[in-house]
């Protein structure tokens, strides 16, 4: 059975809980709207390098964390579905 990634969304959620941050917080540290971290948040728009980069020294986190690789969890789903990678 495949086991459950948590998105990006409710990594930087969890990671500003344990800051004790809100999402207002984190908006005003990047320059952007509220609502605009939200659609990020929820995965309708996509982070920035760079915005990747204030959230993970604002959270104390590194990016790979809060941000975890494309690669790895296509990989995980290949090897999930019976197929080995080259």
């Amino acid at each position: 059975m495949p086991t459950q990634r948590l998105s990006q969304g409710k990594l930087i959620k969890m990671a500003l809980i344990e800051c004790e941050m809100t999402q207002r917080d984190l908006a005003k540290r990047l320059g952007i709207a509220v609502s605009s971290l939200n659609m990020k948040l929820l995965g309708e728009r996509t982070f920035t390098d760079h915005e990747k980069n204030q959230i993970a020294g604002a959270l104390g986190k590194t990016v790979e964390e809060l941000f975890p690789s494309d690669d790895s969890e296509c990989e995980q789903n290949t090897q999930a579905e019976g197929y080995s990678s080259i």
